[in-house]
């Protein structure tokens, strides 16, 4: 008998849906940086709206991304977010921008819990910029 993943991202989205949000999130799209000031110019920005529930980082998190958020974490200015994998407007990526509370946040690692090839949900590290 074959694992039903379908029921595995209802559920998970179900849970969410309960106990989450929903947020944005935002991809530059054909945006260039200027690399002696830094700045953006040009393109434009992805947006789309998905439901996540928005977690406090631990230790444990940042070791997942090699511990390069250390001070960030004492700080406060890092997060983690479990989003829904059913009905994204387009499968989340390190760089995206995750926005909520009037404030946007950097992904700085995405993984997809993808049984089987199939994404029931994304864990997402979100630093604030």
């Amino acid at each position: 008998m074959a694992f039903d993943y379908a029921a595995s991202a209802a559920t998970a989205l179900s849970l969410i849906t309960k106990f989450g949000r929903e947020v944005q999130i935002l991809r530059a799209n054909g945006r260039t940086i200027n690399k002696v000031t830094g700045a953006p110019s040009g393109g434009s920005d992805l947006t789309g709206t998905i439901k996540a529930a928005i977690l406090p980082a631990s230790g444990a998190n940042i070791n997942d991304l090699d511990g390069k958020y250390t001070e960030e974490l004492v700080r406060g200015n890092v997060r983690f977010v479990i989003a829904e994998a059913v009905n994204v407007p387009f499968a989340p990526i390190t760089g995206d921008r995750i926005k909520f509370d009037s404030e946007e946040w950097e992904s700085i690692g995405v993984t997809p819990i993808a049984p089987s090839g199939t994404a029931v949900l994304y864990k997402i590290g979100i630093i604030k910029r």
